[in-house]
């Protein structure tokens, strides 16, 4: 499972054969004062079975400490976004308006 402000550009750990899940949401972190602030609401949830060619691996540097990252190809994402579990109605209508 992941969460994400982003429609794309999802990142794990390992690239291996399953399942994942996208919880993309939209937050307002700019409205001041906080109390104004629009509450936070999830755009999509997206599952998919990824196999090993939806995933991009980036490893890391020789010497490096950071956990290794794997990236969700465009095939991937198509996947997910072909059969959403959820697609929120105003984003869908935004996403049809500006393609």
């Amino acid at each position: 499972m992941k969460a994400s402000r982003y429609e794309s550009g999802w990142q794990g750990h390992n690239v291996e054969n399953g399942f994942i899940m996208i919880f993309q949401y939209r937050i307002d972190a700019e409205t001041d004062p906080v109390e104004r602030r629009e509450p936070t609401k999830f755009e999509r949830v997206l599952c998919a079975y990824l196999d090993e060619t939806d995933w991009s691996f980036s490893g890391r540097r020789e010497g490096s400490r950071r956990t290794a990252t794997a990236s969700i190809r465009k095939s991937g994402t198509e996947k997910l976004a072909a059969n959403p579990v959820y697609l929120d109605p105003g984003y869908a209508a935004h996403r049809r308006r500006s393609s």
